[in-house]
């Protein structure tokens, strides 16, 4: 019986906390956005690892995800290494990875370089963002994702906080705290 190799969750931290990195400076470009939903990816995906052999399957969900944007979008002919990219695909593509995480970062590049060619050839950028943004969003949500969510206005708490004491709730504190202390002197 063979056992399988121990998964090295200190790796895929180092992996993850450099992808991190090398967030472009400018948030309000669609290379900003792209890079922080692949992030969330990553972060999602990282989080569901258990098992050695679980990178394997992580790195054919990423690639077939991009084939079939690749084939939703009509770009399976193009070679994506052949034009300019940000600055921070060249840090990833220059990182040398762990031999678990070789194939896996390959398809996270591939995944990196399709988001950006598509969005950067459309006419309509914004909107071609926004809809590769679902995509990669209802892709992520099937990890199990936390949301984020604000509290409501009516989930705060309003009532004053007593002390649990024998103390009636209308009473002012200061004026309790000195009874008491008054009550401990005279003992």
């Amino acid at each position: 019986m063979r056992i399988p190799p121990i998964l090295n969750k200190s790796r895929l931290y180092s992996y993850e906390a450099f992808y991190k990195a090398t967030e472009p400076k400018n948030i309000s470009r669609y290379d900003y956005k792209v890079h922080k939903l692949v992030g969330d990816l990553i972060t999602a995906q990282f989080d569901q690892l258990f098992e050695f052999d679980d990178i394997k399957l992580i790195s054919n969900r990423v690639d077939d995800l991009t084939r079939a944007l690749k084939v939703e979008y009509e770009c399976e002919t193009i070679k994506l290494s052949e034009y300019n990219y940000p600055k921070y695909i060249a840090k990833l593509e220059a990182l040398k990875v762990y031999f678990e995480l070789e194939k896996y970062h390959y398809k996270i590049l591939e995944l990196l370089r399709f988001l950006l060619f598509r969005i950067k050839s459309s006419d309509d950028q914004s909107e071609i963002e926004k809809e590769l943004t679902k995509k990669l969003k209802s892709f992520i949500s099937e990890y199990g994702f936390p949301k984020k969510s604000k509290p409501l206005f009516k989930d705060k708490i309003t009532h004053k906080l007593t002390p649990e004491l024998d103390m009636p709730p209308d009473t002012d504190v200061l004026e309790f705290v000195k009874q008491q202390v008054d009550i401990l002197f005279e003992k």
